[in-house]
């Protein structure tokens, strides 16, 4: 009697594997027809499509944008989106996404590339300087992708001080009177 761990599994008739430019992909076939008309006609009835002696079906097609087109065609609702900080969107990436899009017929996403929409699923805002003295500085709270550049000047200005060092008078030399000193009273605050 054969031990348990020898005894092979038929094939699972909902999987199949796809041997795209020499790289296998394992998915559902229900994963690639419900979203490729390609693949609908070519697991259809009206096609004798076998698999090679690997149980894989060769397309001549490039394995890393077959990748993203998988992705998708798992969940159709997130599409992709090919930006960074850096070098913002990369359209050859889109071009090519689209062009295969179009070949495998994936109507949706061929579209939504085509239409541009992925612009809409970045937002950047810029905002400009602002200028505040240290003492009115306040913790701010950002999000994670966010960041803040501080910059700090010191700027100097000429303020009065009372002689008498009454702190009222700061700044005031007209509030100094007869009571107060003369003498000199400014000197170099920084702010």
């Amino acid at each position: 009697m054969p031990f348990a761990s020898s005894i092979e599994a038929p094939p699972d008739p909902n999987t199949i594997i796809l041997d795209i430019g020499g790289r296998k992909f394992k998915t559902l076939l229900s994963t690639l027809r419900s979203e490729s008309g390609y693949f609908e006609a070519l697991f259809s009835e009206r096609w004798d499509h076998k698999p090679d002696a690997e149980e894989s079906y060769f397309i001549d097609a490039d394995p890393e944008i077959f990748e993203h087109l998988l992705r998708y065609m798992r969940r159709p609702w997130i599409f992709p989106i090919f930006w960074s900080k850096q070098s913002g969107f990369d359209y050859s990436m889109y071009r090519r996404l689209g062009h295969e899009a179009q070949f495998f017929q994936i109507h949706a996403l061929s579209s939504w590339i085509e239409d541009q929409r992925y612009i809409n699923g970045i937002s950047i805002s810029i905002d400009a300087p602002t200028r505040q003295t240290i003492h009115l500085v306040t913790p701010e709270v950002t999000k994670g992708n966010e960041e803040i550049s501080h910059h700090f000047h010191v700027n100097k200005r000429r303020v009065y001080l009372c002689p008498r060092a009454i702190v009222v008078h700061r700044g005031h030399p007209e509030l100094c009177g007869a009571a107060c000193p003369q003498g000199p009273g400014w000197y170099q605050d920084g702010i």
